[in-house]
């Protein structure tokens, strides 16, 4: 055992002067030995890349980097005079966001039945539009009509010029023409000018808010408001609320100054297709205030209540 200890001992002594005698030079590697060889450095055959350097590096692009190639048999400032050039009449918008559109949509077109002895009604409610995504012309129609004993029909068509002035917000100018129809009576209609604001509100609440001022003077407006609840992709609730007001005392029209009006109503439709989907739902309609109390007098039951059924439809 002694013989072994001894052995190595004097092996690792022999190691040792070794490496004292040996240049301070060949004890620690150049910094060239520990910097990894590159692409062009490698023998034929190997096309290793040279590392990228990371973040912390520093890092100088190329010549290439800052001077990138032009196309071929042109300078740089033939390339320069060749982008300020008007494009040809032909080429292609990079966003073509000036197409003449058209929508069509019949938000309601439904029977209403209503929940006392008075008749039924058939109603419908549209919205069409012409033009691009500033300016367009809109038309919007809704009525009522009975179809029973004592025909008669109710409309309204407003028919404006709409500016989009701020994201998802068109104010709108025009003229609605209404009229007025019922068996054994004389038909009257009636214009008025109109001025709207029509939008989506925070939260995704559709308005649209119209004041109107008739031929005769009378100043009145209306403030529609719906919501689209998507309980499912298809399966959608939609409430409603319809106010309208009266700046003054319409005679003719049985109305009072004040809130005059409220319809709400509460449709869920399925969307079989984005563009047709039936609904079924329930329609509230009510004067109120002065104008109640003039329905009263003339024998008229101020508050309707209906179970309707309809369908809306698309057209892009």
């Amino acid at each position: 055992m002694l013989r072994v200890e001894l052995t190595v001992g004097a092996a690792l002594a022999t190691l040792l002067s070794l490496y004292l005698s040996m240049p301070a030079s060949a004890q620690e590697p150049s910094p060239e030995a520990l910097t990894p060889p590159s692409a062009a450095t490698l023998p034929d055959g190997d096309a290793t890349p040279a590392p990228t350097p990371s973040v912390g590096d520093s890092y100088r692009p190329t010549e290439q980097e800052l001077d990138p190639a032009l196309p071929a048999g042109m300078s740089l400032d033939e390339v320069l005079a060749r982008a300020a050039e008007t494009p040809p009449p032909r080429y292609p918008d990079a966003i073509n966001d000036d197409r003449m559109l058209f929508f069509f949509l019949w938000d309601q077109l439904e029977y209403r039945i209503d929940g006392k002895d008075a008749p039924d009604q058939l109603g419908w409610e549209a919205n069409v539009w012409f033009g691009g995504d500033f300016n367009r012309l809109v038309i919007k129609p809704e009525g009522e009509a009975v179809l029973e004993d004592g025909r008669s029909v109710e409309s309204e068509t407003d028919v404006m010029y709409s500016r989009l002035v701020a994201p998802f917000w068109s104010l709108q100018a025009g003229a609605q023409y209404a009229n007025e129809w019922q068996q054994g009576a004389d038909y009257s209609d009636s214009w008025s000018a109109a001025l709207a604001i029509q939008g989506l509100a925070p939260g995704k609440f559709e308005v649209d808010a119209t004041g109107y001022v008739s031929e005769d003077g009378d100043f009145t407006s209306q403030l529609e408001l719906e919501y689209d609840w998507r309980i499912t992709q298809r399966f959608v609730a939609q409430p409603r609320a319809e106010l309208t007001v009266a700046f003054q005392d319409i005679a003719e029209r049985n109305v009072g100054a004040g809130l005059s009006e409220v319809v709400t109503g509460l449709r869920f439709r399925y969307e079989f297709m984005r563009e047709l989907a039936p609904y079924l739902g329930v329609r509230y309609a009510a004067r109120v205030f002065e104008s109640a109390d003039r329905s009263r007098s003339a024998g008229v039951d101020p508050t309707r209540f209906f179970v309707v059924g309809g369908l809306r439809a698309a057209f892009l």
